[in-house]
């Protein structure tokens, strides 16, 4: 059975670290032998997973599927058991309310930092070239894009969506080949929209500032960047040999100058050695693009929750203290005070984490219900494994006789009557709806006291 499930940023913790580490291993070999945009494709797809907060479960018996998906599902199943050992060993830094508190912190950063580069470069002078005006109108742009002069800075930058710009040097002006080549990489950083994948990608570094493969992977995000603009300008100027000479030749000359003014909120034409190997080398072959379809396949797991069901058997029968008949479930325990004391004692830290922790003193007229209705997905880092209910406090002029349902989504999973105080320990799913409804079976008004908390393994 496959369902659409909620996924909170810290549980996506460990599958984006395997996902970053697979594009950071693959990435120099999409360049140099696989479509232009193969790792334009990955981060994208890295992208959508950090932002998107849902996931497809998919539930399976426990049963032998065969060696090697047996291997598999093992290896799933123990991946979810350390993340959740991780997650609940460091629950109190990565509280919902710290994790915001960081993020507001780098995003107030970025945006003081954001503000004194636009009046950095606001000093810088317009330009107004033939050539340049020529270049910039064969990309058909209908945003009207501004060329500045800025010898403070060593680089060509460009900045701004809807109104972009591109910050030139005066040496770039005396040389027509490099001012060719520069204003068609700028241009084609603009064209593509790359400025909006700037600030989204160090929104989600804010954001993700406890994933530290995040952070590391800022640096080849920029560089994956350029490199794809790169094999775009020299495929526009025709993709000849003297094409690609005339453009390596700017890059060589514009890599010994390292422009160390620049920031994140600009994208400057800085070219590497790497950049220039890749673009004298770049070979679209088979291998590269079978290589990019499967590793996007198997990366498609990412969003995937494996989640193997247990041997739960839900059996029917009649019972002593009713007429009617009782549904029981393996997923449901009566427990002592002991184990629940046991399984309900946790730190200070953790008991903010908590999912549930419903304290209710109730009096029920009689033949009346009460109906206690929760859902266990959580914004936090806790990994829930069940919930108790505790009964306690039970009064009535007459004798105590109540019916306990619990329902898990639309389907009724316990069911029984009880004529004394009770503890219930129930697994459940860690994204699921559930209800438990306490009924007064007889005319006289029940007191009661009811505790219902999540709780840990």
């Amino acid at each position: 059975m496959i369902e659409i499930i909620k996924v909170n940023a810290v549980n996506k913790l460990i599958k984006s670290i395997l996902l970053i580490a697979a594009i950071l291993l693959l990435r120099k070999s999409f360049n140099r032998k696989s479509i232009k945009y193969a790792n334009k494709i990955m981060w994208s797809l890295l992208f959508v997973y950090l932002i998107i907060p849902f996931g497809v479960q998919i539930n399976i018996e426990n049963a032998s599927y065969g060696p090697i998906l047996d291997a598999c599902f093992s290896f799933i199943k123990n991946l979810n058991e350390y993340t959740e050992l991780l997650l609940i060993k460091f629950a109190n830094v990565l509280y919902l309310k710290n994790r915001l508190i960081a993020a507001i912190l780098c995003l107030i950063y970025l945006i003081f930092t954001a503000i004194k580069t636009n009046k950095a470069l606001k000093s810088a002078n317009k330009v107004n070239n033939l050539s340049i005006n020529e270049y910039i109108s064969s990309f058909n742009l209908k945003r009207r894009v501004e060329v500045l002069i800025n010898d403070k800075l060593e680089t060509p930058v460009s900045y701004g969506f809807f109104k972009p710009k591109i910050v030139l040097q005066t040496y770039i002006l005396k040389d027509d080949i490099i001012l060719k080549n520069v204003i068609y990489h700028e241009m084609m950083h603009i064209k593509k929209c790359d400025i909006l994948l700037n600030y989204l990608k160090y929104m989600l570094a804010c954001f993700y500032w406890y994933n530290i493969f995040v952070l590391l992977a800022l640096k080849y995000i920029d560089e994956d960047m350029e490199i794809l603009c790169d094999k775009l300008v020299i495929n526009k100027m025709g993709g000849s040999n003297l094409a690609k000479k005339e453009y390596l030749e700017t890059m060589l000359k514009l890599s010994s100058v390292e422009n160390k003014k620049a920031n994140k909120f600009v994208l400057e034409l800085n070219p590497t050695l790497e950049r220039m190997r890749i673009m004298s080398s770049y070979k679209i072959t088979k291998l590269g693009v079978i290589s990019l379809a499967l590793v996007f396949v198997l990366s498609l797991n990412s969003f995937a929750y494996f989640n193997v069901e247990p041997d739960d058997k839900v059996v029917s029968s009649v019972k002593a203290l009713d007429d009617g008949g009782e549904l029981l479930s393996d997923k449901v325990e009566v427990i002592d005070k002991d184990e629940y004391e046991k399984i309900n004692k946790v730190s200070d830290d953790l008991i903010a984490l908590r999912k549930i922790d419903i304290n209710d003193n109730r009096l029920l007229d009689g033949f009346k219900s009460r109906i206690y209705k929760f859902n266990l997905f959580s914004p936090d880092t806790a990994y829930h494994n069940g919930f108790t209910i505790k009964l306690s406090e039970m009064s009535c002029s007459s004798r105590l006789k109540y019916e306990v349902i619990i329902l898990e989504k639309t389907k009724i999973i316990y069911d029984k009557t009880f004529d004394k105080e009770i503890i219930l320990k129930v697994k459940a799913k860690q994204n699921d709806e559930y209800k438990v409804a306490i009924i007064n079976k007889i005319d006289k008004k029940l007191k009661y006291s009811i505790q219902i908390n999540t709780y840990h393994k």
